[in-house]
């Protein structure tokens, strides 16, 4: 019977291909941006590759890691829980909130803060400018007086 390849199925495998070939521990954030997609929708596909044993999970400090199984590993029979799949889901949308707002501070403060000084320095020399005008204008009518 041939196997019907789905995009599911598609994406899983790229996945687990790239999975392979890195070698090393990775973050949801990580795998979603392999795959082009929003981090909030990759949680339950890495639960799945998880719960069939062809990614293995670990927590360091409370982010969760996953790298690739070893080749024709079998899972030993255990299913995740909801809980356990709620956890993988929650910590990939918490992982790209995080990674949403660390870029937006970053614009803030390589574009938007060196924008806004540049435009107080303006302001505050076009302030010292009218200083100097109302100075001269006051010295006009004292003289004029």
């Amino acid at each position: 019977m041939t196997a019907l390849y789905t995009e599911s199925n598609l994406r899983t495998e790229r996945l687990l291909t790239w999975a392979r070939s890195h070698g090393e521990e990775f973050r949801g954030q990580q795998a979603a941006d392999m795959l082009g997609v929003k981090v909030q929708g990759i949680g339950p596909v890495l639960a799945s590759m998880v719960r069939r044993g062809d990614l293995k999970m670990a927590y360091h400090g409370s982010t969760r890691m996953y790298a690739a199984a070893e080749e024709g590993a079998t899972t030993d029979g255990g299913e995740l829980t909801n809980e356990e799949i709620g956890g993988i889901v929650t910590n990939n949308i918490v992982d790209g909130l995080r990674d949403d707002f660390n870029k937006r501070r970053e614009d803030i403060v390589d574009t938007e803060i060196p924008a806004a000084e540049q435009e107080l320095e303006r302001a505050t020399q076009a302030l010292n400018d009218l200083r100097e005008e109302l100075a001269t204008v006051e010295r006009t009518l004292k003289t004029l007086t």
